[in-house]
């Protein structure tokens, strides 16, 4: 059992993790249907809050800024 909720975050991020590795590209029509509505927007930066381990940054456009922010890490 956890005894506090940073170990259940831990393991939960964990277990994200390696299903991420396993198969990266299970959610691309996820980040990419967040991302689309920049495609029409200026250059800029993106704030993602919870960011986890940053995984919508590699579906920006290049033009855009990323800034990843996990506050429980």
């Amino acid at each position: 059992m956890f005894d506090s909720y940073a170990e259940i975050f831990t393991e939960r991020a964990h277990a994200y993790h390696c299903a991420m590795e396993r198969a990266p590209h299970v959610r691309d029509s996820e980040f990419h249907a967040v991302v689309a509505p920049l495609n029409d927007c200026p250059d800029g930066i993106v704030c993602d809050v919870p960011a986890g381990a940053c995984y919508l940054a590699r579906y920006l456009p290049e033009r855009m800024g990323y800034i990843g922010v996990e506050p429980v890490a």
